[in-house]
Order: C-alpha cells, then sequence, then structure tokens
C-alpha cells in the first residue's frame, strides 16, 4: 500500500497529464471535449487535498507539479474566454445581419 505522500504525488502527476490535454485540446479548439475532462479534474483536485495534515503539502516536487497544472488551467481559461469573446461577436454579427434583412423586407413590401 502507497503512503499518503505517494499517493498525492501520483495523483499530482495525473493532474498535470490530464491540465496539459485540457491545454492541448483548447488549442485545438475541441470545445466539446473539455467539460468531461474538467470534471475529472476537478475530481483529481479533491481528492489531491482531502485529509491533508498542514505541511503535508510543502514539498518541492508537489509544488512544481501543481503550478505546472496551475498555468495550464491558467492557459486554458484565457483560450476559453477568447473563444466565448469571438463566438459572442459573431452572434452580434448574425443578430445584425437578421435585422438588416429585416428592414430589408419591410421596404421590398412598402414598394410593391
Amino acid at each position: 500500500m502507497m503512503n499518503k505522500f505517494s499517493d498525492r504525488i501520483g495523483l499530482a502527476k495525473e493532474l498535470v497529464v490530464l491540465s496539459k490535454s485540457m491545454l492541448e485540446m483548447a488549442q485545438m479548439e475541441q470545445w466539446d471535449g473539455l467539460k468531461g475532462l474538467e470534471k475529472q479534474r476537478e475530481h483529481i483536485i479533491a481528492a489531491l487535498f482531502a485529509d491533508a495534515e498542514p505541511g503535508e503539502l510543502d514539498d518541492d516536487q508537489l509544488i512544481s507539479m501543481l503550478r505546472e497544472a496551475h498555468s495550464c488551467g491558467d492557459a486554458v481559461l484565457a483560450l476559453v474566454v477568447q473563444e466565448r469573446d469571438r463566438l459572442g461577436r459573431e452572434l452580434r454579427d448574425l443578430r445584425n445581419a437578421r435585422k438588416a434583412e429585416s428592414v430589408y423586407a419591410k421596404v421590398l413590401d412598402e414598394v410593391e
């Protein structure tokens, strides 16, 4: 049986791998798969910090892996926000085009 520290290191490694996978998916704009991976990530994080004693997480290797996972998470978030903003602009443009079509249709009806 592994001890708590070994378990946490294993979970931290899993978290880093998953976080990197999420970043790759976001970079390739594979948004649908991110939601499921985020749920997995939440479970790993919860398990990683469950029943942690004070000072138990104060290890350079563990801290380094957590920073790497956090950095990937920040990068994913930035890409998600960028995509959200792009989609918002696209939706606004579509709404404006529909308004213009509606006005054009009304003008044609009045002319005929």
